[in-house]
């Protein structure tokens, strides 16, 4: 059984309102990154890409592969 409020947090924690790769309360209580950026460093790096392809910190600029 799940209720209401249940279905409603688990909606919300798989939001991503700037379409990063990286879900807005992981980016939020993790990341420490902007939900409303793509790329919260602005180096050119989306932080999903940052995070999960180039393993490098979405915070912080870096060169373009």
């Amino acid at each position: 059984y799940i209720n209401k409020r249940a279905q409603l947090r688990s909606r919300e924690i798989h939001i991503d309102q700037d379409r990063d790769g990286i879900y807005d309360a992981f980016e939020v209580l993790k990341f420490n990154t902007d939900p409303k950026k793509r790329d919260t460093d602005g180096d050119g790096l989306r932080d999903g890409a940052e995070v999960f392809k180039y393993r490098t910190d979405p915070r912080v600029k870096n060169r373009r592969p």
